[in-house]
């Protein structure tokens, strides 16, 4: 039987240590799995499929803020998870994995409402869609978390984002010159933008 101990240790302490605002989305994809555990008609896996989308919905709502949205683009429904996680990835900027999780968001939606309406479902394709739905929330949850930690040091030179292309995707570098009776002396410490040419040192 496939319950909630069938997530491995390692699993279940990435949901734990995502943070409080994705307790929604833990609750819903702990009740999927337990569900999944004592699941033995078709009904029960379809509610594993709607567990799995609205797992989904609540990770959008988590991680999504409107000043996120473009100016002139069109804020998404509570309920459109996909645009919601990839508005919140783009804008964030994730190294090339967006569209990774992009792609996975999207699949393992598809794969959840398809489950939800199949009057013929089976417990393969519900474990198989809960465990994809669980990556997907460690994946987008992970890549947000990192994103908005770097933030932290971005706030110490009063900007969050770069004044050229408005991304967030900025790292931190420094200029070290030499001297000669104390050695390596930090001359300048600095932001700079992965997207574009942008660095503070020039502002």
């Amino acid at each position: 039987m496939c319950q909630m101990d069938d997530l491995s240790q390692f699993v279940r302490e990435r949901l734990d240590g995502l943070g409080e605002r994705y307790n929604a989305v833990r609750d819903k994809l702990f009740r999927a799995w337990e569900l999944l555990g004592d699941a033995a008609r078709a009904e029960d896996y379809q509610a594993v499929g709607l567990l799995s989308r609205d797992a989904l919905i609540e990770l959008g709502n988590a991680v999504f803020s409107p000043d996120f949205v473009r100016d002139g683009e069109r804020i998404p429904g509570a309920n459109d998870a996909k645009r919601r996680v990839e508005i919140t990835l783009d804008h964030l900027g994730t190294r090339g994995a967006s569209d990774e999780i992009r792609d996975l968001t999207k699949a393992v939606w598809a794969c959840a409402v398809k489950l939800h309406h199949d009057r013929r479902a089976a417990r393969e394709e519900a474990f198989s869609t809960i465990l994809y739905a669980t990556l997907a929330v460690l994946e987008v949850g992970s890549a947000v978390e990192r994103a908005t930690h770097s933030l932290e040091w971005v706030q110490n030179y009063g900007t969050y984002k770069c004044p050229v292309c408005g991304r967030t995707d900025l790292y931190e570098d420094e200029i070290v010159d030499y001297d000669p009776d104390s050695g390596p002396v930090l001359a300048a410490r600095y932001l700079a933008c992965n997207n574009c040419p942008w660095t503070s040192l020039y502002e």
